[in-house]
């Protein structure tokens, strides 16, 4: 199903110790990204996830605190070093992939959405040791949340065609990163093998 190995590392996973985290996908995100296709592809996952039983936290990009953070972010051109507008509307996850209560969500304002948040302790605390990533941006916050969740002792998996990026040639390029060194960072795979493996775990 992964590469360059198969994930997780010591062979083994199942609905227990296992978690899908999806980030960023906020209206004025996919708005930025105009894709889609990217929405539809998350939702399957989450559908599935869930039926399968797999625990699934969202992350919600906030405004930076400070002046100076503010005024860099509101400067860029890349869509996910912007910061999201005011509004609670268009900076709230798709309705279509709502969590089912606000515990489910961490609200982060750096690119890690384990920095400066309860994201570590909360998925040790439902036993979690393997993470699956979707969500946008490929080359931001995705990336950036799972080389620290390597960091952490986390295997993770980033699913291809469930992250995006403004650049294709960027989001191709993160998937080569992840893969350097024999899976430095983690493995990928693809959206269908994935769910494969979900509705034979979930039955």
């Amino acid at each position: 199903m992964a590469a360059p190995y198969a994930w997780p590392f010591d062979g083994a996973w199942s609905a227990g110790d296992t978690a899908l985290l999806v980030l960023d996908m906020q209206a004025w995100l996919l708005e930025a990204l105009a894709r889609p296709d990217l929405e539809a592809a998350v939702l399957r996952l989450v559908v599935a996830a869930r039926r399968a039983g797999l625990p699934v936290v969202f992350t919600q990009r906030l405004r930076p605190e400070g002046g100076v953070a503010l005024r860099r972010a509101a400067a860029a051109t890349w869509p996910d070093a912007q910061p999201p507008p005011h509004g609670v509307a268009r900076a709230a996850i798709l309705p279509a992939l709502a969590p089912p209560t606000p515990h489910d969500v961490v609200a982060r304002s750096g690119y890690s959405a384990f920095g400066g948040t309860a994201l570590d302790q909360l998925l040790r605390r439902q036993g979690v040791r393997n993470l699956i990533l979707c969500g946008a941006v490929t080359e931001g916050a995705v990336h950036a949340t799972m080389r620290d969740a390597n960091d952490r002792g986390f295997e993770c998996l980033l699913v291809e065609d469930a992250a995006a990026s403004p650049d294709p040639a960027h989001h191709a390029a993160i998937l080569r990163i992840t893969r350097f060194g024999n899976g430095l960072f983690g493995t990928t795979a693809p959206l269908a093998a994935l769910l494969a493996a979900m509705e034979e775990e979930g039955g």
